[in-house]
């Protein structure tokens, strides 16, 4: 059902709530602002917005977000999802905050920043943003927010490294796929001077899962979390379902690894043979994470992956180090409280805040919104 809390007025000017009738100007702004495709199916990206944000379909408390209107049009938006965690005994209200947008920010430098602030400043007892870039990152700052070292490295396993670096040129350079059957060469003759081929463990198995089951294991994997989401079965599994479709991220694999019958870890990703695997989710009890890591890489592999990517955590980070895993940090994931003793879990690696529990489990993130077929 679409949410009708109201928001406290904001002393900012031009700052609003998210209504309704704002879907269609916000999904345009989007798409100018993020989208490559200049086919768009606009009234879908809309319904995606309203969905998100105006809904508690997926375990949103209220309506969080906020636009920023100029002489009646909408050049900012804020996305906000505002979501119950537990924090030890404890139950806060959390901000997960995503889609920050700004129309020409060169020409509007402040709109982002009023923003943030008015997100920072609406009640919540923790604000979290898991993809925040340098530029936003700096909105933070100014407010006092910190960046989360331990959530906000990216990590890359190269599979196959003539074709990844085919398929990193095909992001610029439209042309590089006339070369796919040179680096597809090449790799075959690079093959023997990599590492051997990975013996899985014959105790362990592995099989696809649906979005009830993902949930369930989730809820139990993460269980053991002192900061993690208060969520109810039934609506983790309609934010799996809803994030399965990643049209511009590839088909969707969803896998539950066992230990002698008994679930102990899973992975979840997109792929498209010859192009990135892209992590959704990683996660396992401590003592079976690196066997996890191994499968999820080597089922990439057979899926035809060059390579595969996601956003470690502190709790799968020695595994994919092990697997000679790259880290990098492109986006941060920020914290903003005025209550210190919230930040222990994320400072000390005992949360959960990515993936299904913060921002990219939208299909804002991955789905490309296709123009509808004309029949």
């Amino acid at each position: 059902m679409v949410t009708s809390d109201p928001i406290p007025a904001m002393a900012l000017s031009g700052i609003r709530p998210f209504a309704p009738a704002d879907a269609s100007d916000v999904a345009g702004l989007f798409r100018r602002v993020f989208m490559r495709e200049r086919h768009v199916n606009i009234d879908a990206l809309a319904r995606c917005f309203q969905d998100i944000f105006l809904t508690t379909t997926y375990g949103s408390l209220a309506n969080g977000s906020l636009v920023f209107a100029e002489a009646g049009r909408i050049t900012g938006f804020v996305g906000v999802v505002p979501t119950l965690f537990h924090v030890g005994e404890q139950s806060v209200r959390v901000a997960m905050v995503g889609s920050l947008m700004v129309e020409d920010p060169r020409s509007n430098p402040l709109t982002g920043a009023r923003l943030v602030r008015a997100v920072a400043t609406g009640g919540y007892d923790i604000v979290l943003s898991e993809t925040a870039n340098a530029v936003s990152r700096r909105m933070w700052d100014t407010i006092g927010s910190r960046s989360v070292p331990g959530y906000s490295l990216d990590y890359i396993k190269i599979l196959h490294p003539a074709r990844f670096a085919l398929d990193v040129a095909r992001r610029r350079y439209a042309i590089a796929h006339v070369a796919r059957p040179f680096a597809h060469a090449i790799d075959l003759l690079a093959a023997p001077l990599r590492q051997a081929s990975v013996t899985l463990d014959a105790a362990y198995g592995e099989a696809d899962i649906g979005a009830d089951e993902t949930a369930d294991l989730i809820l139990r994997l993460t269980a053991g979390r002192t900061m993690r989401p208060a969520f109810d079965g039934a609506a983790l599994a309609r934010r799996i379902e809803h994030g399965s479709v990643k049209r511009g991220y590839g088909d969707y694999v969803a896998r539950a690894v066992t230990h002698r019958g008994v679930p102990v870890g899973l992975y979840i990703y997109h792929v498209y043979a010859g192009r990135f695997a892209y992590v959704r989710q990683l996660l396992a009890e401590p003592k079976h994470m690196m066997e996890t890591a191994t499968r999820l890489i080597e089922d990439a592999r057979a899926r035809g992956a060059v390579a595969v990517k996601g956003r470690a955590e502190p709790a799968n980070m020695t595994a994919l180090g092990l697997h000679q895993c790259f880290f990098s940090q492109r986006a941060s994931t920020i914290v903003h409280t005025t209550r210190p003793d919230l930040l222990s879990p994320l400072l000390s690696g005992d949360a959960f805040v990515t993936g299904v529990a913060g921002e990219t489990w939208m299909q804002l993130i991955g789905h490309s919104f296709p123009p509808a077929v004309k029949q």
